[in-house]
C-alpha cells in the first residue's frame, strides 16, 4: 500500500502483479458505481439470502 512495504518471492512477482491489478480495477469500478448512486455492493443480496436474512422475492 502507499505507506508500507510488501515482500514477495521473486518467482511470484508476475502472478501477484496480475492479481493486484485486478483488485485495483475492481475497486475503481466500485467507486465509479458509488458515484453513479449504486451504493449496494453486488454480493450483498445474495449473501443475505444465503444467510436466511432476505427471502426470495424480497429486495433491499
Amino acid at each position: 500500500d502507499a505507506d508500507g512495504v510488501v515482500v514477495i518471492p521473486r518467482a511470484d512477482v508476475e502472478r501477484i502483479l496480475v492479481l493486484a491489478q485486478k483488485k485495483v480495477d475492481a475497486e475503481a469500478a466500485r467507486i465509479a458505481a458509488i458515484r453513479k448512486g449504486d451504493t449496494r455492493p453486488g454480493w450483498l443480496e445474495k449473501e443475505l439470502r444465503a444467510a436466511g436474512m432476505l427471502a426470495e422475492g424480497e429486495a433491499l
